[in-house]
């Protein structure tokens, strides 16, 4: 049975032959995580507090946290839209894109906060900067390489920065790609836990296949699967209707279901949906209670370029005595 989900193993053996115009974009700076960009930025800003979403990866808090900024959480709706927060004037608010859905709402966030204001798409790798503001992505949720990120600076900012070469954990990708994926995926979480906030720039490896990424063939292979899994999920989807415009590149496919459905009954079905983010349900905070259960029940789907619009019928085929 073949394993859906779970992290992208060696881009390359992916990639199909085309012709196609190269889609990337031309960043402001490379870095080697996402998490670099953040502490890059607020290096820069040097904020009195930095307004952070509570439904959120705990690695996004290590940036502020080493550099003593305090961290005031706020909520978000049930539109992944944020209750915005009073935001000082020598303070930032961090807007995370989740699944990239917030796409069109960013022009009018950018407007209100401009440099304050520092977006995270690493859930919208596609979305295009705003000019007006901060912001960052990661190359690891959307492309097979060990590491890489891009950050964004505001029109009016001009970096002048000296990064370190990073020298990423990469074995994971080959052993997954041989078939592997019991040490692949303790490989992964072994090198997860041992990555550094050092400022460092993206590995040569990892250059060097982004550079030559089919960027047209992986956005059309993602809208054509996501649009495969809405059409046989959405009846059981109670965030259906706020899926109805397809994300321009979509990140994953986010099911809540009606009823509860537990993840390793995923995992028994080869189907590794990722919990985002099991942090913030054990963070030790009063209140957020949506964005606790939201992190539980939430299941992202995969639908990368790696599967076909079979494959998605197969999922959901797995998964329909779970609905």
């Amino acid at each position: 049975m073949k394993a859906l989900g779970g992290f992208i193993d060696l881009d390359a053996l992916h990639r199909p032959s085309s012709t196609a115009e190269n889609l990337a974009v031309s960043p402001a700076l490379h870095f080697a995580y996402g998490r670099n960009a953040l502490l890059f930025a607020l290096l820069q800003m040097k904020p009195k507090a930095l307004h952070l979403p509570f439904y959120i990866c705990d690695s996004v808090t290590i940036p502020p946290t080493q550099l003593g900024i305090p961290i005031k959480w706020y909520s978000i709706q049930s539109d992944f839209t944020p209750n915005l927060p009073q935001v000082e004037k020598d303070e930032m608010l961090l807007l995370v894109n989740y699944f990239g859905l917030l796409s069109t709402q960013i022009t009018a966030y950018a407007d209100i906060y401009q440099n304050q204001l520092i977006i995270d798409n690493t859930q919208a790798w596609y979305n295009t900067p705003n000019a007006k503001c901060w912001s960052f992505n990661s190359s690891r949720k959307f492309f097979g390489v060990p590491d890489g990120a891009q950050l964004f600076c505001p029109i009016t900012f001009a970096p002048d920065v000296s990064l370190e070469a990073n020298i990423p954990e990469y074995r994971h990708l080959l052993e997954r790609s041989l078939g592997n994926e019991a040490l692949a995926h303790q490989i992964f979480a072994a090198s997860e836990s041992q990555i550094s906030c050092n400022l460092a720039t993206i590995s040569q490896l990892s250059a060097q296949i982004l550079d030559s990424v089919p960027h047209d063939i992986y956005i059309q292979k993602r809208k054509q699967n996501f649009q495969q899994l809405h059409s046989l999920l959405a009846q059981h989807n109670t965030i259906a209707h706020l899926l109805e415009d397809i994300p321009y590149a979509p990140f994953m496919y986010p099911f809540l279901p009606k009823h509860k459905i537990k993840h390793q009954n995923l995992y028994a079905l080869r189907i590794f949906a990722p919990i985002l983010w099991n942090d913030c349900a054990h963070r030790k905070v009063n209140s957020f209670e949506f964005e606790k259960d939201l992190a539980q029940n939430i299941i992202p789907l995969p639908l990368d370029y790696r599967y076909t619009t079979d494959d998605m019928r197969d999922l959901v085929n797995r998964m329909n005595h779970l609905l």
